[in-house]
C-alpha cells in the first residue's frame, strides 16, 4: 500500500523580507536631523522570516497484536478515517478522535498503515532589526537585535502515539493527547555588536 513518507510536509510557506527604515540623514523623513540624533534615529533596518507549515506525519502504534509482525498497528474502527478529529475540535488535550481506533483483529497485524497521521502545524516569524554608525569611511559599528519565534508561538510535538496508553485499555490516559512542545522553539532574543574597520 501507500503511505507518506515520515519526513512529508504537505504543505509549507516561507517567506522573508527586508525594509530599510527611511529615516535619517538623506532619508525620506527626519533628512535634516543633527549629527547626534541620526545617530539614534536614523539608519535603521528591519527583516524578518515567516514560516507556516503542516505537521509532520506519524504513525500510531498498536497494542496486544497476536502473532509475528514487523510492526503492531490499531484497526481504523468502521465508519472513521485516519486522523480524524474529535468532534469538538482539534487541542492538545485531544488531537485526534481515539475512538477511531482499535486492538487489532487477532491474529493481524492492524489495518491502519503506517505515517497515517498528521501532526500539529508550525508557525513562527523571526524578526531583527539592525543600525548602521558610520564613525568614518572605513570604521563602522552595527547594533542587532535579533529573535526568533517573535510571537512565542507554541511549536508542539506529535501527540501520544500509542495506542497501549488509551485509558479504555488500562493506559496512563495520554493516548492522543499532546504533552510536550518541541525543545528550544520558544522565543529567543539576542543582542550583537559589529564593528568593522
Amino acid at each position: 500500500g501507500y503511505s507518506s513518507a515520515a519526513w512529508d510536509i504537505r504543505h509549507s510557506f516561507t517567506t522573508g523580507f527586508n525594509y530599510n527604515i527611511p529615516f535619517g540623514k538623506g532619508q525620506r523623513w527626519g533628512g535634516n536631523v543633527n549629527k547626534a540624533a541620526n545617530m539614534i534615529v536614523g539608519d535603521w533596518h528591519a527583516n524578518g522570516l515567516l514560516t507556516l507549515r503542516t505537521g509532520v506525519a506519524y504513525t500510531l502504534a498498536g497494542a496486544s497484536c497476536q502473532g509475528v509482525w514487523g510492526r503492531c498497528e490499531p484497526d481504523i474502527v468502521s465508519g472513521y478515517v485516519a486522523n480524524q478529529a474529535p468532534a469538538g475540535g482539534r487541542s492538545p488535550n485531544q488531537w485526534f478522535d481515539i475512538n477511531a481506533y482499535a486492538v487489532a483483529a487477532p491474529l493481524t497485524g492492524g489495518n491502519l498503515g503506517i505515517q497515517a497521521m498528521t501532526g500539529p502545524p508550525t508557525k513562527t516569524m523571526d524578526f531583527s532589526m539592525f543600525k548602521d554608525i558610520s564613525f568614518t569611511e572605513r570604521i563602522k559599528l552595527q547594533f542587532r537585535a535579533e529573535a526568533f519565534n517573535l510571537g512565542n508561538f507554541a511549536v508542539l510535538s506529535t501527540p501520544d502515539a500509542t495506542l497501549a496508553d488509551a485509558k479504555s485499555l488500562g493506559g496512563n490516559g495520554n493516548f492522543g493527547k499532546i504533552t510536550s512542545s518541541v525543545t528550544g522553539s520558544e522565543r529567543h532574543v539576542q543582542f550583537a555588536l559589529r564593528l568593522s574597520f
